[in-house]
């Protein structure tokens, strides 16, 4: 019985079957590498952004831990459905220059303000590195006065900004008849609230603050469409502040103004000359004539003759 002989391939049969499993090869490690990706690019925000699970973190509804303890304070005139949060400063004892700020506007307008409800929230007590490590009332640990933004604390920014929308949202409070206000810290806490509230405010005051997370605000808060929020945000700043400088501060505005998150026209910066770290009854005055006028009751129709 003759026995057929096996004839080996010829060379170019053999590198071509080799190169064709080689593709082959490739292309599965390639599937099987899109499909592993498919669903974090699905999630994600632009490249080394934020994902859509975070961006859902700053607008929950459940935050971790214990509440935020905080005082509802009614209009003193007859009310107008109006809240005013004010938000107050690293170190503030019992929210305390929140209150003074309470005080000063009640005198500074009246009319607008008497109506208003008035929320004044207290930050927790924790360590913070710039004094160094004592405990302080807090909304977030700064790490260095030169570099406010450096090695930002985000958790916290995130789960207070979440106490504070739970807050609002657990007392009634209609978003879209609200201003926030905050000093230092809490001007910081005031735009990452404002930014989170649905519908948004109507107002955001940043008295002496900077702005954080440049980095991330876009993508993290920006609007469907490019829809930009008709709120109001006035941004003011001491020349002499020597904790959050004047140029950083303008700097910070630049760019909030470049992420497109409010309407341009709806943005202000002002700065008082012989003003440090703090807040004036001059600056407050400026404020409401440039920015809070607008928020004043209608007066009431008069009777037909």
């Amino acid at each position: 019985m003759m026995s057929r002989l096996h004839t080996p391939p010829s060379l170019w049969t053999t590198l071509a079957i080799t190169a064709a499993a080689t593709t082959l090869l490739a292309f599965h490690v390639y599937l099987e590498s899109s499909l592993l990706l498919l669903g974090h690019d699905l999630r994600a925000g632009p490249a080394g952004g934020p994902s859509a699970d975070e961006r859902a973190a700053w607008r929950t509804e459940a935050p971790a831990g214990p509440a935020l303890e905080y005082e509802h304070l009614a209009a003193l005139a007859p009310a107008n459905n109006w809240t005013c949060v004010l938000l107050h400063g690293l170190g503030a004892r019992h929210a305390s220059d929140a209150y003074r700020l309470r005080t000063a506007l009640l005198a500074a307008r009246p009319a607008l303000f008497a109506p208003m409800a008035f929320v004044v929230p207290a930050a927790p007590i924790r360590p913070v590195a710039v004094f160094p490590g004592a405990p302080r009332p807090a909304w977030f640990d700064i790490r260095d006065w030169a570099d406010p933004r450096r090695d930002e604390d985000v958790p916290s920014l995130r789960l207070n900004t979440q106490r504070l929308r739970h807050l609002l949202a657990r007392n009634g409070v209609d978003f879209s008849r609200t201003i926030v206000a905050g000093f230092s810290q809490g001007a910081v806490m005031a735009l990452l609230l404002g930014l989170t509230l649905d519908p948004p405010p109507a107002g955001i005051i940043m008295l002496s603050g900077y702005l954080p997370m440049p980095g991330d605000l876009g993508a993290l808060f920006g609007r469907k469409g490019g829809e930009r929020r008709g709120t109001i945000v006035h941004w003011l700043h001491g020349a002499k502040d020597g904790y959050f400088p004047l140029p950083a501060a303008r700097r910070g505005f630049q760019q909030l103004q470049d992420l497109g998150l409010f309407a341009p026209e709806n943005l202000a910066f002002s700065s008082m000359a012989d003003l440090d770290h703090a807040w004036s009854a001059a600056e407050l005055e400026l404020l409401i004539r440039a920015s809070l006028d607008r928020f004043l009751p209608a007066p009431p129709t008069p009777p037909p003759a």
